[in-house]
Formats: C-alpha cells, sequence, structure tokens
C-alpha cells in the first residue's frame, strides 16, 4: 500500500499553515498593537500639548511636530516628554528648536539625576525668568546648572529653585546667573546652609 499523496499534500499544507501564523500573522499582529498603542501615545500627548498650552491652528501643528521630534531623541514616555514641552512654551514662550532644546535638556538631565522633570522644568523656566534669561538663551545656562549640579552634588532642580528665590541678593552683590550658580552650589558641596548665608547677604546689603 503506497502512501496517499492526497494525504501528504494535506500535511505539507498544514505545516505551511502553522509556518505563516507563527512567522507572519503573529508579527503582523504584534506590529499592528504597537502601531496602536503608538498612536494612543501620541493622542494623548497632542490632548496635554494643547490643554497645557491652549495652542491652536498652525501653532498647535507647530508644537505637535516639536513633540515628535524630541520624542525621538529620549527614551521617557509620550505623557511626560509633552508635559515637558508644554511647560516650557508656556512658562518662556519658546517655540521652535528652541523649546526642543530646552524640552531634550531637562529631560536628559532629569533622567541622569533621577529627578522628577516636571518639577526641573517649573524651577529652571522661573529661575530663566528670574534672572531675565531669553529663551534662546536658556539651553546654555541650563548647561551650567547641570555641571554645577554634576561637580557639587547639589540637586538641579534645587539649585534652580535657590537661584528664583535669592535672585535680588544675589544680583545686589553683582553676581550673574552663573556665577550665582556656582557660588550656590559651592557653598553647598561644603556644608553651609545656603539659604541662611545668602539671606545673611540680604540682611547686610539692606543695614549697610
Amino acid at each position: 500500500c503506497f502512501p496517499s499523496h492526497d494525504n501528504e499534500g494535506a500535511k505539507e499544507l498544514k505545516s505551511i499553515g502553522k509556518n505563516l501564523t507563527k512567522y507572519v500573522t503573529l508579527p503582523l499582529t504584534a506590529m499592528g498593537g504597537m502601531a496602536f498603542a503608538a498612536a494612543t501615545d501620541f493622542e494623548g500627548a497632542f490632548a496635554n500639548i494643547r490643554s497645557g498650552t491652549g495652542a491652536v491652528g498652525e501653532d498647535l501643528e507647530d508644537l505637535e511636530n516639536s513633540f515628535r521630534d524630541v520624542f525621538a531623541t529620549v527614551p521617557q514616555g509620550a505623557d511626560e516628554v509633552s508635559n515637558v514641552l508644554a511647560d516650557f512654551n508656556t512658562l518662556t514662550g519658546a517655540t521652535g528648536d528652541t523649546l526642543e532644546d530646552l524640552t531634550k535638556a531637562a529631560l536628559d538631565a532629569s533622567r541622569m539625576f533621577g529627578i522628577d522633570s516636571a518639577n526641573l522644568t517649573q524651577e529652571a523656566a522661573e529661575a530663566m525668568n528670574r534672572w531675565n534669561i531669553e529663551a534662546e538663551d536658556g539651553v546654555e545656562h541650563m548647561d551650567m546648572l547641570f555641571k554645577v549640579s554634576q561637580d557639587t552634588g547639589i540637586g538641579m532642580d534645587s539649585l534652580a529653585s535657590l537661584l528664583s528665590r535669592h535672585a535680588s541678593t544675589l544680583d545686589a552683590f553683582g553676581l550673574g546667573f552663573d556665577e550665582a550658580a556656582v557660588f550656590m552650589g559651592e557653598m553647598e558641596k561644603a556644608g553651609y546652609d545656603v539659604n541662611g548665608v545668602v539671606r545673611e547677604m540680604g540682611n547686610s546689603a539692606y543695614t549697610s
């Protein structure tokens, strides 16, 4: 009795079907799920930008494009990236390349130092505003904050907060933004109470 060609053909088709499922259908299904998840993430990110900035029309489209550019270069999620970008736009008025550079700087620093990106964004933007730093120059000063934090151990967000809080006193002593950052970072590294020292400086300036 010879084997049936029909049976052999059926077995071969069954094998082909299994391979198609394993190597084609399942990967395509997975890719479709990933694409859907990515689309959902982007929709949420765009909603964050729209509600966070109030932008509409071409302005909103520009912000969405900036989000796409930054998102492609950092490992953080769409929600975090969109919120940092929206906050920098709202707090500093930055757009385009300037906005993208500020956003990426904050996201990179927060990831490297293990600090909250939303808080760093708020503190850095506030410091820039208090020191009358234009958004276009912001990345340069963010780099200085990063370096001082790295060199002295002071938290980058904490340093930005100190610069905001004591801007008028430090300015009265003739210190610029970068000089003040280094000054307070070194005091922190030496173990001084930075807030207390700068307050005393302010008191002496007003009583002299």
